[in-house]
């Protein structure tokens, strides 16, 4: 069974780590005094789980910030996942598609040796807990708060860490936001999220899910910016989909978006 290594894992604050799983995305680990979260369980191509053991021992609560193949996959090893309750039948249909996640990144597999036949096979059945605005986890001296934040998915959770004053932003704010899947919300809407995502992440070191995973206050608003582009570039919803990418010329950040899901 494919192994993660200590290469891949780079503590960024105390007891919060930082798990890259092979190039496809980042997996963020919090250990406190009492129990550890795990935030996003990436694309269940590698034994995750036996990482984690690794490096705590304690009882693990998992989240997830969206139900997309590439962070709820390796809920295969997990008997739970914290999920909100708008993306449960996000996630339900995505972790079918690991596989497809796998020959996505055909490349990438190649150079880790890693084999489609070594990907974990599911140790049990995963309940699906419901993951609510406010929510809050105490982990024994990490105080962990949920935040609804829909766009990328309609049931999108941030995720921010109070004592460590870290913030964990799943893929809602980046340099290429992708707003073309099914089970998105409007540009509209994710906007009034992304301003969300702003406020509350003031004061904070701000993480997302993939590339390095830091990004800065300068990056949301960048992000922000291309989403009042568009608005301002429509007059309103087209009755057929149609996927359109808008690049900010001045900054070089995109979105990929549905001309039918631009307003709410």
């Amino acid at each position: 069974m494919n192994k993660y290594n200590e290469s891949l894992c780079e503590q960024i604050a105390p007891g919060v780590y930082k798990i890259n799983e092979f190039g496809f995305d980042l997996v963020f680990l919090i250990v406190g005094t009492e129990k550890a979260m795990l935030i996003d369980c990436g694309t269940g191509l590698a034994d995750l789980k036996s990482f984690v053991k690794s490096i705590t021992d304690l009882p693990l609560i998992v989240v997830a910030t969206h139900g997309h193949a590439d962070h709820i996959g390796g809920m295969i090893q997990f008997e739970e996942l914290y999920v909100h309750k708008k993306d449960m039948i996000v996630t339900r249909l995505n972790k079918w598609l690991r596989k497809w996640s796998a020959n996505r990144y055909k490349s990438v597999l190649v150079r880790n040796n890693i084999s489609l036949k070594d990907i974990p096979k599911r140790e049990c059945r995963t309940r699906l807990l419901p993951l609510s605005e406010g929510q809050v986890f105490n982990l024994g001296g990490k105080t962990i708060t949920a935040f609804f934040t829909p766009g990328h998915s309609i049931g999108h959770m941030v995720l921010r860490d109070e004592e460590d004053k870290l913030i964990f932003v799943g893929d809602n704010v980046a340099d290429d936001v992708w707003m073309h899947y099914p089970f998105t919300v409007s540009v509209e809407e994710w906007l009034d999220s992304a301003r969300r995502i702003k406020e509350l992440s003031e004061g904070y070191e701000i993480w997302w899910s993939h590339k390095t995973g830091k990004l800065s206050m300068e990056h949301i608003d960048k992000s922000i910016q291309v989403g009042e582009k568009i608005l301002n570039k429509h007059k309103k919803n087209t009755f057929f989909k149609s996927t359109k990418v808008f690049k900010d010329e001045e900054t070089g950040f995109k979105m990929r978006y549905r001309t039918d899901r631009i307003f709410k």
